[in-house]
């Protein structure tokens, strides 16, 4: 989260609302964002969609039946914390929440999603934006304004908008030159969003061996030619890119790709792109053909140079390659005490984390990470999908509030340092800062005043504000916690078999899957959450010889933790406690 630039803001807090809207759009969409905070995969809609293509794979026996179990389970808490569906169903909304609950067969279950998806297809994003349209004008539930902004962008998205446009437009609206005045300017913004598809016309530059493709016939409009178009504009950067180099002479356009936006008709070009090297590759295995990776997407006269996606791989942050020697001797040292089973299935594993990089198909990402994190494991006893869950539920889940708290730590410290060192000299000298920040969140009447403090010291900044009030009302009590936690095993579980069911539908049956992307993002989160525990526990116990063991430990660690939640049950936060109950020590 970054401290907005609201320059071109009125200074009105009836705008405050609107503010808190694009800030959520932003951070979403941004490339280093911690999962928690990204839109989800599929929302109340998408879901449906998702259970009936699952139904509809048990029928043709690709799926077990029970398979079908954690999607209905999701759709089913989607549908009671989505307003909008609520909105749309109206009346219908409880008849058709205990129809959905007590369909006990796959039959059953789609003749009772049909219609709810029916439902959803005729007025449900232009329910979205009436809502949201109605909140930022009165902002008093800003909960309400963040489920429904995630319920946009992942509307969005499963339609086919570029996560790139959606970024690029909300930062061009609100936050660069256009003045802000007034909440109603959501309604223009909003309408960027019209799910009108147009006809793009894709135009790269590729190098010289592109020329030996000239003749070649796809199903598709594309010209492969060594002559230089002519400029469709005056405009000096679309002169400039057209000029040719020596490093790429060919210009391979690609006319009438259908899309919702020019980032997404890139896309759509490149993968034709790719799927000309792999046939090539197939063939020709010493040479592989190459393009510049900017494009120019042309809208009739009209044109916007694209440059390429970040890698979902890439969104991550890095360490800087002058710690290359630090970071090399801090992940050996953690296997030194392990047993060479368990150290050659960690480095088999970063191999197949390393092979997720270097390869440009998502697909391709997403099997390699979901290898890569099977290979920590020892074989299984039970169903094979079970087995990986039950296995990484725990790894998952033991940190998750931490996280929470280092995020808010981290985002503090890069855009109001000073603000918050005057918080921190406040609060006990003997608890680090982390623990001061966990403290000041989760203590919720004694340091009351201290959050006023931070507040007023935060100025504009509703995304913030909300961010810290949120984690206070879902902290400050063991109840409160383990709710949290286990609101967020359960998406682990859910998404994780939303990840195995993609995995095996690109293996067994070569479908597509839209939300790749997303899936690849998250599972490499996850990869480095377990990576970094198993190093970590594996660090504070010497003793330890192999991964089973480290396993077992962060499991008896995690149920002990929720056990101990579980027995306190309404046990405030204090300056006594506060540990034991967020960090378990």
């Amino acid at each position: 989260m970054l401290k907005p630039r609201i320059d071109n803001w009125d200074e009105d807090e009836e705008l405050n609302g609107l503010l808190l809207f694009a800030q959520l759009i932003d951070e979403m969409l941004f490339d280093y964002t911690i999962d928690t905070y990204k839109p989800p995969v599929l929302n109340t809609h998408s879901l449906c969609e998702e259970l009936l293509d699952a139904i509809d794979e048990v029928k043709e026996g690709f799926l077990k039946e029970k398979s079908i179990e954690p999607i209905k389970e999701e759709l089913v808490w989607s549908l009671q914390n989505d307003p909008a569906a609520k909105s749309v169903l109206g009346y219908r909304y409880n008849i058709i929440l205990n129809y959905l609950r007590s369909s006990n067969n796959f039959n059953e279950l789609s003749s009772n999603v049909a219609p709810l998806k029916n439902l959803l297809d005729l007025i449900y994003i232009d329910e979205i934006k009436k809502e949201l349209k109605e909140l930022v004008e009165t902002p008093t539930d800003k909960e309400k304004i963040t489920t429904l902004s995630k319920i946009l962008i992942s509307e969005l998205l499963s339609n086919g908008y570029s996560q790139q446009y959606i970024f690029f437009e909300t930062r061009k609206y609100f936050f660069q030159t256009q003045r802000i005045y007034s909440p109603h300017q959501i309604d223009e913004y909003l309408s960027k969003f019209s799910f009108k598809t147009e006809k793009w016309d894709v135009l790269f530059k590729g190098d010289p061996d592109f020329k030996h493709a000239k003749e070649l016939k796809l199903d598709i409009e594309i010209e492969i030619t060594e002559e230089k178009p002519e400029p469709r504009t005056t405009y000096p950067k679309e002169i400039e890119y057209l000029n040719e180099t020596d490093k790429y002479p060919i210009f391979i356009i690609f006319k009438n790709m259908e899309a919702l936006d020019p980032f997404h008709a890139r896309e759509i070009a490149e993968e034709y792109l790719n799927i000309i090297d792999n046939l090539a590759s197939y063939n020709i295995h010493k040479e592989r053909l190459n393009w510049d990776k900017d494009s120019l997407v042309y809208l009739a006269s009209k044109f916007t140079i694209v440059e390429p996606p970040v890698s979902p791989m890439a969104k991550i942050r890095d360490s800087d390659i002058t710690e290359l020697s630090t970071i090399i001797e801090k992940r050996t040292t953690f296997f030194e005490p392990l047993d060479a089973a368990s150290t050659y299935c960690i480095f088999n594993s970063f191999d197949f984390h390393s092979s997720s990089i270097q390869t440009k198909s998502s697909e391709n990402q997403l099997m390699n990470l979901w290898t890569a994190m099977e290979s920590l494991l020892p074989p299984p006893q039970e169903q094979r999908i079970l087995h990986f869950i039950n296995s990484f539920e725990p790894l998952l889940s033991r940190k998750y509030v931490q996280k929470l708290i280092k995020d808010l730590l981290n985002n503090l410290r890069l855009n109001y340092p000073s603000e918050l060192n005057i918080i921190l000299s406040k609060l006990p000298p003997e608890f680090t800062d982390i623990e001061k920040v966990a403290a000041l969140i989760s203590i919720k009447d004694e340091n009351e005043k201290l959050r006023d403090e931070l507040y007023t010291s935060l100025g504009r900044n509703p995304l913030l504000i909300n961010r810290i009030y949120t984690l206070m009302k879902n902290l400050h009590s063991a109840d409160n916690i383990y709710t949290t936690i286990e609101l967020h095993r359960n998406r682990i579980r859910w998404h994780l078999q939303r990840i195995y069911r993609a995995r095996n539908l690109i293996t067994h049956k070569g479908e597509e899957i839209i939300y790749v992307n997303q899936l690849v993002e998250n599972l490499h989160s996850y990869y480095h959450t377990i990576i970094d525990l198993i190093q970590e526990i594996s660090t504070q116990n010497k003793n330890i010889d192999s991964l089973e063991t480290v396993f077992n430990l962060i499991r008896i660690e995690y149920e002990a933790h929720i056990a101990l939640l579980k027995d306190s049950k309404e046990e405030k936060c204090n300056n006594n406690n506060f540990k034991l109950l967020i960090f378990n020590m």
